[in-house]
């Protein structure tokens, strides 16, 4: 059973199609103190390099910003942010991308 089913029992959507939506590597690192479910990839299982998703309710209303998108891409630690959106293909696709790459080359040689 994945960390978000136990420990966000009301969450109101079923999060294990997007985690196997996301390359390989992902996993579900929610845990009791966060605001919301989150997957990561440490690059080398190194936290300091460690990228996360962090997923939101579907409604905003139950966010803790009802004001935030629903999806975020950042390093964990730094909070240091690529993308918040609320559409799961624009996140996938630009986790595939160059952009991306970049990006993340460049927080991890700072």
């Amino acid at each position: 059973m994945p960390n978000s089913t136990k420990v966000f029992r009301d969450f109101d959507y079923d999060l294990r199609p997007y985690l196997k939506s996301l390359p390989s590597g992902w996993y579900d690192a929610s845990w009791g103190n966060d605001a919301c479910p989150h997957f990561e990839n440490m690059d080398d299982k190194s936290a300091d390099t460690a990228v996360a998703i962090w997923m939101d309710y579907k409604d905003p209303e139950l966010r803790e910003s009802p004001d935030s998108k629903q999806f975020n891409i950042s390093m964990k630690y730094t909070g240091e942010t690529f993308l918040v959106t609320d559409d799961w293909d624009a996140l996938i696709k630009a986790l595939k991308s160059k952009e991306f790459e970049t990006w993340y080359e460049k927080q991890v040689s700072t």
